[in-house]
């Protein structure tokens, strides 16, 4: 017997809220690094433009961090949407096969109700 996953559809809580550390933690290695390296580099482009736009314009530190925090929130939302789908996705380029979709209140279940169908 091969090793299941359950993969819940629709929004993912653990996407949005932890980003980096939910893709590591599923073995998506590539998408976890990627938004880190792009968490690092937005952080400096957003920190050299509010530099350049403090000095000519008298933007405040308030505009920053609201701009900031825009950025992060829809990102967020993105990998909330999204997360699940490319957890999918990840897991068929890993060699899993999909099944068949079943209404469990959690991966376990999920998995118990797919076998038990199974024997049917």
């Amino acid at each position: 017997m091969g090793q299941r996953e359950a993969v819940k559809v629709g929004w993912s809580w653990p996407a949005f809220f932890f980003l980096v550390f939910w893709a590591l933690t599923k073995k998506m290695w590539a998408l976890g690094g990627a938004v880190f390296i792009f968490g690092l580099v937005l952080g400096f482009v957003e920190f050299q433009a509010f530099s350049m736009l403090q000095k000519s314009m008298d933007i405040s530190l308030g505009a920053y961090y609201f701009f900031g925090t825009a950025i992060n929130l829809l990102v967020m939302i993105f990998f909330g949407l999204y997360g699940n789908h490319w957890r999918e996705q990840n897991l068929t380029s890993r060699g899993y096969d999909y099944k068949n979709s079943v209404v469990a209140a959690n991966s376990e279940g999920a998995i118990a109700t797919w076998m038990k169908n199974e024997e049917k």
